[in-house]
């Protein structure tokens, strides 16, 4: 290329750059901002976590009751409101790999016998 055709390759201050770095869509349309997977995943994380939550705090306003029931000591009760938070953190790591090799379906069956 000579000295001419790089001027004319190179863009002028009247040529509008694109938004945020990206090019503009084709026909005019604008790209969503946020699509709608990321928007319906992020839903969907919140009902589930809205779903857990009575499994982890449960036992909070039944420990005193469980307590004189069986006669635990406070450490053991302690230990036992700890348990379910222990399990997610224990066995969250290990849900990938069960998964990848039993597959989604068959997990859940054996989760579903065992209740």
């Amino acid at each position: 290329m000579n000295e001419e055709e790089l001027i004319a390759a190179e863009p002028s201050a009247t040529t509008a750059a694109p938004v945020g770095g990206r090019a503009p869509a084709p026909h005019g349309r604008r790209r969503p901002v946020v699509p709608f997977a990321m928007i319906g995943a992020g839903v969907a994380l919140l009902i589930v976590g809205i779903n857990m939550r009575p499994a982890i705090v449960a036992l909070s306003p039944l420990l005193a009751e469980i307590q004189a029931a069986t006669g635990i000591s406070s450490s053991t009760a302690g230990a036992l409101h700890a348990l379910p938070v222990l399990c997610f953190g224990i066995f969250a790591p290990l849900a990938p790999r069960l998964i990848h090799r039993f597959g989604m379906e068959a997990l859940l069956a054996v989760l579903r016998r065992s209740t």
